[in-house]
């Protein structure tokens, strides 16, 4: 039996899987990462300037890993528009996980704003018309319409790798399908 766990952790160690996190925020932000579902920070990112993209690689990955980042309009209007604006793309175990038209269809979540209006700009759109060339062609900037303040959004890896098992003493990967792929779960042996 000890044996088997042995090779089970071997495996597991193996086919781990580390993320990427790609983003835009018009204008400021901090990117955050828990690996205890948020209770503390793991290690932080700061970017500034929305004209490219801020890139977090090698996020490891659990159940328990959340990403936040709190982006920060510090803009005005110009011709009546706003500037705020956030997009974003997590690409994990091959799967982009974007922000999406209506965030509801998204793994991102608004978490902070200081109203619950949301407003959805295509990618390519104006003021940004940025290129699809990294963010697939349907991602969209979310914003709240509001100028000179913070939003903060979240991404959960819980909500794609299911519950975890903290009452467990030894990492052991379990094979599992999710939308027809196989996945690996962690669990911890007794």
């Amino acid at each position: 039996m000890t044996t088997l766990i042995a090779f089970l952790g071997l495996i597991g160690a193996v086919l781990s899987l580390d993320a990427i996190v790609e983003f835009h925020c018009d204008d400021s932000a901090v990117l955050s990462v828990s690996q205890d579902g948020g209770s503390t920070i793991a290690s932080t990112r700061t970017h500034n300037g929305w004209n490219y993209p801020a890139r977090q690689r090698g996020v490891g990955v659990t159940c328990n890993t959340v990403v936040t980042v709190a982006c920060e309009d510090t803009g005005s209007a110009a011709n009546g528009v706003h500037t705020g604006g956030f997009i974003a793309d997590v690409i994990y175990d091959g799967q982009h996980y974007y922000t999406t038209l209506f965030m509801a269809n998204s793994n991102w979540e608004v978490s902070t704003s200081s109203t619950s209006r949301l407003e959805y700009t295509q990618l390519t759109g104006f003021p940004w018309r940025i290129s699809a060339n990294h963010f697939p062609g349907d991602a969209y900037w979310v914003w709240n319409g509001q100028t000179m303040n913070t939003m903060t959004f979240v991404f959960d890896f819980g909500n794609i790798l299911g519950m975890c098992y903290t009452h467990f003493r030894m990492n052991i990967p379990v094979p599992f399908l999710f939308q027809n792929r196989l996945r690996w779960r962690w669990y911890m042996q007794r």
